[in-house]
């Protein structure tokens, strides 16, 4: 092994650069992660060596006050910070800031203090609030407690392809064995990961997917979310933070097929031609944990609430009375096909959830087709719904618009560029109200609107001279 003379300066032998690279030896002979440096596991190799080097470090120089800094002896204020990624300009929130910070592309190193973070924050402990704005207080365990369940976590539990989210799994389980299922070792390496942005605090027992199904491998899943099988699909969940010894009783809704399992795990597969809810409970010494599970496409419909004459609600719900919000969908797209009448409809999707969407115009004659496309990952489920004004029959009926012009608000004919008090005496009468039904006045032979209406939104409607009737949305501003 050679080491470079730091341009003669202080040589990179200090014990800090040193065990670091032995501890890469460990990991070679161990867990053998791959080391291509955009890859995650790339990060896990080098935070696992900064954390050995922590280790040797502090057997060699008890109580440094230096030990969590990487490569202080050597160069002004360290590599890295594992106390303190941040004062580096590294990440300490997995995706968090300084994450994509590297120009070169080579992540491997920036990346790794993920992990490192992790191992401070569970031994030292830690109180704050994370770049996604996870607040926590974590008391720590040790530094020795701590390297124990690395140490296991990487020679037992680490393979080649191991990630972030796998390497959660891994150190609560070796935890889990080291100190106990329930342990407060095994909550504190839970806790831990939280603090550094991979996985939620539900640090408690719970049923998570080991193989198969949405969520692949990654414990990060909380219990009240939901996952989603396909197509027969077979998926093995088990327990997390339950004594092997405990009474443990598993049981499997009826479109479900039990393949088999063990006392902390139960493999499943969805029946043929199975679609909808189901669900997986294990009661553990008397207590019923769930995970609930979606099979298949998602089961939609449109539902249509016409509120007032030129706008209409329509929502996305589960068909046959399922939950929409427990059918893992992950994507829906809108999208307004042509639209005819007096005046060009619009489509506004509520960003909340885009369960909800708006279709309105500024007149109250129009008709267009709507379409949906509502994606889970075993596909997508299309709806088209027409969505028209009340009362529209396709035909010449007459729009108008109200808007305000050099310095006066008018209602005026929608193919009218610029509207003016001398043109447009169609109108026979208008009466005004406000959004919640307050009457403004009725107004006859004029096309001019009151100048003194307070601020707001307000429906007009407006008889012209051939008796037709139209209802008209006004904002003034």
């Amino acid at each position: 092994m050679e080491y470079g003379d730091n341009n003669g300066l202080a040589p990179w032998t200090s014990i800090d650069i040193v065990a670091p690279e032995f501890g890469h030896g460990v990991e070679i002979a161990t867990s053998s992660l791959r080391g291509y440096y955009l890859y995650e596991s790339a990060a896990l190799r080098e935070g696992l060596s900064d954390i050995w080097g922590v280790m040797v470090r502090n057997y060699a120089k008890p109580n440094d006050a230096n030990v969590y800094i990487n490569g202080g002896d050597v160069t002004t204020n360290g590599i890295r910070n594992l106390s303190n990624p941040k004062a580096k300009n590294h990440p300490d929130t997995y995706l968090g800031d300084f994450w994509n910070a590297d120009p070169d592309y080579f992540p491997a190193h920036r990346r790794s203090n993920i992990l490192s973070h992790w191992f401070y924050i569970l031994a030292e402990g830690k109180t704050g609030t994370n770049d996604l704005g996870n607040s926590y207080s974590i008391q720590g365990i040790g530094k020795e407690k701590a390297a124990q369940i690395v140490y296991r976590a990487e020679t037992v539990y680490f393979e080649s392809n191991t990630d972030f989210h796998l390497s959660r799994l891994y150190t609560i389980k070796a935890a889990s064995d080291l100190f106990g299922v329930d342990s407060q070792e095994a909550k504190t390496a839970c806790m831990a990961w939280y603090a550094v942005g991979v996985g939620g605090n539900s640090c408690f027992p719970r049923i998570i997917i080991i193989s198969g199904g949405l969520g692949d491998g990654d414990p990060t899943d909380q219990p009240d979310e939901v996952d989603v099988i396909c197509d027969e699909q077979e998926v093995v969940y088990s327990l997390l933070f339950v004594e092997p010894s405990a009474n443990i009783v598993w049981n499997v809704s009826s479109n479900l097929e039990r393949l088999g399992g063990g006392m902390l795990s139960i493999k499943v597969k969805s029946r043929a031609g199975a679609n909808g809810h189901a669900y997986v409970t294990a009661t553990v010494d008397g207590v019923t944990y769930r995970k609930d599970i979606w099979i298949g496409e998602p089961q939609v419909t449109f539902r249509y609430e016409q509120t007032i004459p030129f706008q209409v609600y329509v929502y996305i719900e589960g068909l046959n009375g399922t939950d929409v919000t427990k059918q893992g969908i992950t994507n829906i797209g809108w999208l307004l096909n042509n639209p005819t009448g007096n005046c060009v409809a619009s489509l506004d999707v509520y960003a909340h959830n885009n369960f909800q969407a708006l279709v309105q115009a500024n007149c109250n004659r129009w008709f267009a087709t709507l379409h949906a496309g509502v994606q889970n990952e075993c596909g997508i489920t299309k709806l088209t719904r027409n969505v028209t004004s009340d009362g529209y029959s396709g035909g010449g009926d007459p729009c108008y618009r109200a808007m305000e012009y050099a310095g006066q608000a008018f209602i005026f004919p929608c193919d009218i560029l610029y509207p003016s008090a001398s043109k447009h005496h169609t109108i026979k009468q208008f009466t005004i109200h406000n959004y919640m039904g307050v009457h403004y006045g009725t107004y006859q032979n004029t096309n001019i609107l009151p100048f003194k209406l307070p601020l707001g939104l307000y429906f007009i409607k407006i008889l012209d001279e051939k008796g037709n009737l139209t209802t008209i949305k006004y904002i003034k501003q």
